[in-house]
Protein backbone atom coordinates (compact mmCIF):
# COMPACT_ATOMS: atom_id res chain seq x y z
CA UNK A 1 0.00 0.00 0.00
CA UNK A 2 3.10 2.36 1.12
CA UNK A 3 4.10 1.76 -2.15
CA UNK A 4 0.96 2.61 -4.17
CA UNK A 5 0.58 5.39 -2.12
CA UNK A 6 3.85 7.09 -3.13
CA UNK A 7 4.07 6.40 -6.49
CA UNK A 8 0.24 8.15 -7.05
CA UNK A 9 2.16 11.31 -5.25
CA UNK A 10 5.11 10.82 -7.49
CA UNK A 11 2.47 10.83 -10.13
CA UNK A 12 1.41 13.94 -8.97
CA UNK A 13 4.74 15.75 -9.28
CA UNK A 14 5.60 14.61 -12.64
CA UNK A 15 2.62 15.90 -13.77
CA UNK A 16 3.14 19.55 -12.32
CA UNK A 17 6.80 18.81 -13.32
CA UNK A 18 5.33 18.55 -16.84
CA UNK A 19 3.13 21.85 -16.63
CA UNK A 20 6.52 23.83 -16.08
CA UNK A 21 8.07 22.39 -19.13
CA UNK A 22 4.58 22.39 -20.94
CA UNK A 23 3.96 25.93 -20.64
CA UNK A 24 7.99 27.29 -20.48
CA UNK A 25 8.32 25.50 -24.18
CA UNK A 26 6.80 27.97 -26.45
CA UNK A 27 7.28 25.83 -29.58
CA UNK A 28 4.49 22.75 -29.56
CA UNK A 29 7.86 20.58 -31.08
CA UNK A 30 9.59 21.21 -27.73
CA UNK A 31 6.89 20.64 -25.92
CA UNK A 32 6.48 16.98 -27.03
CA UNK A 33 8.21 14.90 -24.50
CA UNK A 34 6.66 17.22 -22.06
CA UNK A 35 3.49 16.10 -22.85
CA UNK A 36 4.18 12.37 -23.23
CA UNK A 37 5.22 13.29 -19.25
CA UNK A 38 2.13 14.79 -18.67
CA UNK A 39 -0.03 11.97 -20.20
CA UNK A 40 1.67 9.25 -18.40
CA UNK A 41 1.34 11.15 -15.24
CA UNK A 42 -2.39 11.58 -15.72
CA UNK A 43 -3.00 7.76 -16.48
CA UNK A 44 -0.95 6.61 -13.57
CA UNK A 45 -2.30 9.23 -11.42
CA UNK A 46 -6.02 8.48 -12.03
CA UNK A 47 -4.78 4.30 -11.97
CA UNK A 48 -3.14 4.29 -8.96
CA UNK A 49 -5.89 6.52 -7.21
CA UNK A 50 -8.73 4.54 -8.04
CA UNK A 51 -6.47 1.08 -6.87
CA UNK A 52 -6.19 2.68 -3.94
CA UNK A 53 -9.90 3.87 -3.52
CA UNK A 54 -11.04 0.29 -4.23
CA UNK A 55 -8.13 -1.00 -2.06
CA UNK A 56 -8.78 0.56 0.68
CA UNK A 57 -12.60 0.02 0.99
CA UNK A 58 -13.20 3.66 0.49
CA UNK A 59 -15.81 3.46 -2.38
CA UNK A 60 -18.81 4.17 -0.14
CA UNK A 61 -17.40 7.13 1.19
CA UNK A 62 -19.18 9.74 -0.10
CA UNK A 63 -18.37 11.77 -3.30
CA UNK A 64 -14.99 13.53 -2.18
CA UNK A 65 -13.47 11.35 -4.92
CA UNK A 66 -15.71 12.44 -7.57
CA UNK A 67 -14.50 15.68 -7.21
CA UNK A 68 -10.85 14.66 -7.08
CA UNK A 69 -11.80 12.48 -10.79
CA UNK A 70 -13.20 16.11 -12.19
CA UNK A 71 -10.13 17.66 -11.15
CA UNK A 72 -8.10 15.05 -12.40
CA UNK A 73 -9.84 15.74 -15.65
CA UNK A 74 -9.24 19.29 -15.72
CA UNK A 75 -5.71 19.59 -15.07
CA UNK A 76 -5.34 16.37 -17.79
CA UNK A 77 -7.05 19.34 -20.27
CA UNK A 78 -5.01 22.15 -18.67
CA UNK A 79 -2.18 22.12 -21.53
CA UNK A 80 -4.91 23.13 -24.10
CA UNK A 81 -6.10 26.20 -22.59
CA UNK A 82 -2.92 27.20 -22.74
CA UNK A 83 -2.09 25.76 -26.43
CA UNK A 84 -4.80 27.34 -27.57
CA UNK A 85 -4.59 30.76 -25.93
CA UNK A 86 -7.37 30.58 -24.11
CA UNK A 87 -5.95 31.57 -20.77
CA UNK A 88 -1.95 32.45 -20.37
CA UNK A 89 0.69 30.20 -18.80
CA UNK A 90 0.53 32.17 -15.57
CA UNK A 91 -3.00 32.07 -14.80
CA UNK A 92 -3.14 28.47 -16.27
CA UNK A 93 -0.78 27.24 -13.57
CA UNK A 94 -2.29 29.16 -10.29
CA UNK A 95 -5.27 27.10 -11.22
CA UNK A 96 -4.09 24.06 -11.69
CA UNK A 97 -1.31 24.96 -8.20
CA UNK A 98 -5.31 25.82 -6.47
CA UNK A 99 -6.96 22.87 -8.01
CA UNK A 100 -3.83 20.66 -7.16
CA UNK A 101 -4.44 21.68 -3.40
CA UNK A 102 -8.17 21.15 -3.79
CA UNK A 103 -7.68 17.23 -4.84
CA UNK A 104 -4.78 16.97 -1.41
CA UNK A 105 -7.51 18.47 0.65
CA UNK A 106 -9.98 16.59 -0.55
CA UNK A 107 -7.62 13.52 0.26
CA UNK A 108 -6.86 14.61 3.36
CA UNK A 109 -10.38 15.67 4.76
CA UNK A 110 -12.68 13.50 2.89
CA UNK A 111 -15.18 16.35 3.65
CA UNK A 112 -18.78 15.10 2.03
Amino acid sequence: MLLLKTLHIVSALALFLSFGAIFMAGDPKRARPAMAVHGIAILLLVAVGLHLLFAQGLVKSGGWWHAKILIAVVLGVAPLFVRRQWLSPLLTSTLCLLLGGAAAWLALAKPF
